[in-house]
């Protein structure tokens, strides 16, 4: 977790002090969020306010939670912890991050603040909890037209199944 945390936070160095030279406005709202798998484990970071989005048995949770929530929290409007500022616009940020388990029929999902922002937390929730991972991926985008989205859509889901190991 720590070296992902300092990746973030070098990211997010590099892109303050070649802000002017990439022309990219002060409040050009760059986000970064990040996923590791890792056996049964999740390593979620991020620094601005794209989102990182578990779903488990019916509940979608933003991923790292909300500031005031000791457990995930469900999607909302609240700002979850990492999102306060964007990529680049300080020298110095600390990510929101989180570490959990995760188990088979999981899903994780890594989407835009744009997209988060033009479908909304509700189409988020419903369409995460509903669909697997790639009709979720076509139904937020089509969402995120329908509801006259421009610039940024990104989002990847992945479902965590079960794998058999062997040593080779």
């Amino acid at each position: 977790l720590g070296a992902l945390r300092h990746a973030l936070q070098n990211a997010n160095r590099r892109l303050y002090q070649a802000r002017g030279r990439l022309a990219i406005p002060r409040r050009g709202r760059v986000s970064i969020v990040s996923l590791v798998l890792r056996e049964r484990e999740a390593l979620v970071a991020r620094v601005g306010s794209a989102a990182a989005v578990l779903v488990r048995g019916g509940g979608v949770y933003e991923l790292p939670p909300t500031a005031d929530a000791k457990q995930p929290s469900v999607v909302s409007d609240a700002r979850a912890a990492g999102a306060g500022i964007a990529v680049g616009e300080e020298l110095s940020v600390e990510p929101g991050v989180w570490q959990g388990v995760v188990a088979a029929g999981d899903q994780l999902a890594l989407v835009s603040h744009n997209l988060a922002r033009t479908v909304g937390p509700a189409v988020l929730r419903e369409v995460l909890a509903r669909d697997r991972p790639a009709q979720a991926v076509a139904s937020l985008g089509e969402a995120f037209a329908n509801r006259g989205g421009g610039a940024s859509d990104g989002r990847v889901v992945v479902e965590l199944a079960e794998a058999e190991w062997s040593s080779v």
